[in-house]
């Protein structure tokens, strides 16, 4: 049976200060910066479900790989703004995600595979 998800791509972590974080990921330990860009609104304030000017992503590796990369993301002009700690329903600073890239086949064998766990 094909996987319904490809290798993780990347672990996000969603900071306060993106030259911080560079200062110590890129600056400190040496990883390079593969991708530096920013997600306007509307998609911004989709990928946080709340309103937000930007979404700034950055992605940094380690090695010449497209898996295991390590990214940031800071939140620009959210409404209401990021809380510290955690609340239900709410991305919180520090917080990660994992990005995961769905298969063709994966998705087209989700339902069967789930109507096949719910038998069990």
């Amino acid at each position: 049976m094909a996987p319904l998800i490809a290798p993780v791509s990347r672990t996000t972590i969603f900071v306060r200060d993106m030259s911080r974080a560079l200062a110590f990921y890129r600056d400190l330990l040496g990883l390079t910066v593969q991708l530096d860009t920013a997600i306007p609104k509307p998609g911004a304030s989709q990928i946080l479900v709340q309103y937000c000017r930007a979404l700034r992503i950055v992605i940094l590796r380690a090695a010449d790989t497209p898996i295991g990369n390590i990214s940031f993301a800071e939140v620009q002009g959210a409404e209401p703004p990021l809380p510290d700690r955690p609340l239900p329903g709410r991305v919180t600073l520090g917080e990660a995600c994992l990005v995961i890239r769905n298969t063709s086949e994966g998705i087209a064998t989700a339902p069967a595979r789930l109507s096949r766990r719910d038998d069990h």
